[in-house]
C-alpha cells in the first residue's frame, strides 16, 4: 500500500499531521509534564543541609511559623509553609534551624520530592499531622520514623510529649 501524500489530504486531515497545531489545541497530550492541564513540571528545590553529626538524632517538624522551637505544628506536612530541623543529643537541641519550603506550592509531586529531601539531610524522625501515601511510603522505604502530632501544639511540646527532649 502506498503512503498516502499530504497534499492529497483534506485540509481538516493536513491540521492533525502539523505538530505545532496539534500541541496547541486544548487537552492535546503534549508530553514532557504538560498533560490535564497542570503545566509543566516544576524544578524547585530545597536547600541542602549537611548531614546531622554522628552521635546526634535529626528531627524535622512541618510547622506554620518562622519562630524556632515555639513555631506551631502546621496542619499539613508535605505543604507545610516551614520545616523546623531539630539535632538532638542526649535530649537536649545542638542544632535549631527553621526552613521556608519552597515545595509548599509546586503543583504535584510535592510528598515525593520532601521525602526525597527528608532522605538526602539524614532525617532519621519526622513530625507532622498527616502524611500522604507517597510520603508515607517514601519514608517507611527510607526507614525514616513518621511519628503524628496535634496541628496548633508547639514543636517544643511535641518533642517533649514523644520523649524525644527532656
Amino acid at each position: 500500500m502506498n503512503p498516502v501524500k499530504r497534499s492529497l489530504l483534506p485540509p481538516t486531515a493536513r491540521k492533525m499531521f502539523n505538530a505545532t497545531y496539534y500541541m496547541s489545541q486544548p487537552g492535546s497530550r503534549r508530553g514532557y509534564g504538560y498533560g490535564r492541564g497542570l503545566g509543566s513540571w516544576s524544578n524547585i528545590t530545597l536547600p541542602s543541609i549537611p548531614p546531622p553529626p554522628a552521635s546526634s538524632l535529626r528531627v524535622v517538624v512541618s510547622v506554620d511559623e518562622d519562630k524556632g522551637l515555639n513555631s506551631r505544628v502546621s496542619f499539613r506536612f508535605a505543604r507545610a509553609p516551614f520545616f523546623l530541623i531539630v539535632d538532638i543529643v542526649g535530649k537536649k537541641p545542638t542544632n535549631v534551624k527553621v526552613i521556608s519550603n519552597t515545595m509548599s506550592t509546586a503543583p504535584r509531586g510535592v510528598g515525593a520530592a520532601v521525602g526525597q529531601w527528608l532522605i538526602n539531610i539524614g532525617a532519621r524522625i519526622v513530625v507532622g499531622p498527616h502524611f500522604g501515601p507517597n510520603i508515607s511510603m517514601i519514608l517507611s522505604q527510607a526507614g525514616i520514623e513518621a511519628r503524628e502530632a496535634k496541628p496548633g501544639v508547639t514543636a517544643l511540646n511535641v518533642l517533649k510529649e514523644l520523649g524525644l527532649m527532656g
